[in-house]
């Protein structure tokens, strides 16, 4: 019987919470994961970023759905352009290699400001090595990303991210 127990949770996405049916037993702890990146946002308000290109993982997961969602409603109140917004099917589709190279050339020739990176390890890794690669064409002023802990072998000290667990708890 539910009306007797209360169910916590220490992260969820907003929908989690909120989708049908709705859980009036539940209750969660997390920071909202969908406003993970709006400190960042403002702060780039503040110092003028005018353009941000974002590579996003394609998929009905609430989390990474949620930050997407923050990442594109945050950038249009602060008024920065979003004119790279691409999604990636990771899971399901190999084509995903060619448009990152195709997005990161993209945003090295359009002198993108900010990139943000809201997709899995791979498309990740692969975005950062050419970050490295092209750093002579074109050096974004911040790169953010979910996670936001440098596991990809470049230094990291110049990234932002979100993340509600440390590699340390996840060993």
């Amino acid at each position: 019987d539910n009306d007797h127990k209360l169910y916590l949770t220490q992260r969820g996405p907003s929908r989690f919470m909120t989708a049908e049916p709705q859980k009036s037993h539940m209750f969660s702890t997390h920071l909202n994961s969908d406003e993970y990146a709006t400190p960042a946002i403002r702060r780039y308000a503040l110092n003028g970023i005018k353009n941000a290109a974002l590579v996003a993982r394609k998929t009905e997961n609430f989390f990474f759905s949620g930050v997407q969602l923050g990442i594109r409603q945050r950038l249009g109140e602060a008024k920065i352009d979003l004119p790279i917004d691409i999604e990636l099917d990771d899971g399901n589709d190999d084509s995903w290699q060619d448009k990152i190279n195709a997005t990161m050339r993209l945003a090295v020739n359009m002198g993108i400001d900010v990139l943000f990176l809201t997709c899995t390890d791979a498309p990740m890794e692969l975005a950062m090595q050419l970050v490295r690669q092209m750093q002579y064409e074109h050096s974004f002023k911040s790169i953010w990303m979910i996670g936001g802990v440098c596991k990809f072998g470049t230094d990291c000290g110049h990234i932002l991210g979100g993340n509600q667990i440390s590699p340390v708890e996840t060993a």
